[in-house]
């Protein structure tokens, strides 16, 4: 199982099997309803004892990582799984309410602090009603990597599409993946990754008219030249017929990303998929923030694949194999 993915298999012992490499950054994601807490592994960056003592984090030194049931703990003092009895809205973000799932007896608390965007600025910790609260604060992203990422992923505000067909030569950078078949666990995605999807539309001309024999002492006459791909595809039936040709149209989804094995190894998957049929749909009920169009790729095999856009018709993200793909800003 390759690096990046190692959570999936530990997922039902411990989140403390994850391999993170750095912190998760308070723009990483917004948590606009506590669905979207699960599958999630919140890496802080500073440790605060209220009153005592504050200090920095090294990645991955604490974690706390949610799914359905369970919390993950991981950190000097305070690691184990808590089952997670309940899940309330509150003025300040969600509290998550807690259980030792070893020792019933252990109950403690998990509030998630969210700023004006939904995005989590801070974690405090309760194990035990006996126990003081450890504050843990997100990492902010340094400016360079924010300005590189900007410029590698795609935002969720960026691409608009004036219809469906017009995905065609789009290429999208997603920035989140999530795997619904592995309880929603979200991975965030990075440049050596290279995650990308590509949709691609190729055409072409195919010479329908019948070639005559040339006889024996026959003038030879200049062949009229095919139309170009433009001027084909600016033709209707009968002007193709006329001029003895036939369009050949292929649009495909090119999925493509770099795996990381345990053992440093690395592969570049790149899967292709022939697309037969779009169709568009609308949720006039959507948030303005929300994903109010779906287009629908029926496939020659499997599938289907499903692409979203907000209000506004720019690319949100994209699902396909039991993968949701969330472009940078969701």
């Amino acid at each position: 199982m390759f690096k990046n993915l190692l959570f999936i298999i530990f997922l039902s012992a411990s989140f403390s099997g994850i391999a993170q490499e750095d912190y998760s950054y308070i723009s990483d994601r917004k948590f606009k309803d506590p669905t979207d807490l699960m599958g999630y592994d919140f890496v802080p960056g500073i440790m605060e004892i209220k009153g005592e003592s504050q200090q920095e984090l090294s990645p991955g030194e604490y974690s706390f990582g949610v799914t359905q049931s369970n919390l993950f703990v991981k950190g000097e003092g305070i690691e184990g799984v808590y089952s997670i009895n309940n899940i309330n809205t509150t003025d300040y973000g969600y509290k998550l309410l807690l259980m030792n799932a070893r020792n019933p007896t252990i109950q403690g608390h998990l509030k998630m602090v969210l700023n004006n965007r939904a995005q989590v600025d801070a974690l405090i910790f309760k194990r035990t009603t006996n126990e003081q609260e450890l504050i843990f604060y997100q990492a902010q992203m340094p400016e360079a990597q924010r300005n590189e990422e900007d410029a590698f992923f795609s935002g969720r505000w960026e691409q608009e599409l004036e219809d469906k067909d017009s995905i065609w030569g789009t290429t999208i950078r997603p920035f989140f993946r999530i795997h619904e078949a592995q309880r929603g666990v979200q991975e965030r995605l990075s440049f050596g990754d290279s995650t990308s999807i590509e949709f691609i539309q190729t055409v072409k001309i195919i010479d329908k008219r019948k070639k005559k024999k040339k006889k024996k002492n026959e003038e030879v006459v200049e062949k009229v030249a095919l139309p170009t791909i433009a001027e084909a595809l600016m033709m209707d039936e009968e002007e193709l017929k006329e001029a003895g040709v036939k369009l050949k149209e292929s649009r495909v989804v090119k999925v493509r990303s770099i795996l990381t094995y345990e053992d440093g190894t690395t592969e570049d998957v790149v899967t292709e998929y022939e697309v037969s049929k779009m169709t568009e749909r609308e949720d006039e009920t959507a948030a303005p923030d929300g994903e109010r169009y779906q287009i629908e790729f029926e496939l020659e095999k499997g599938g289907p694949f499903y692409l979203y856009l907000t209000p506004k018709r720019t690319l949100s993200a994209f699902e396909a194999d039991g993968i949701r793909y969330l472009l940078k800003g969701y």
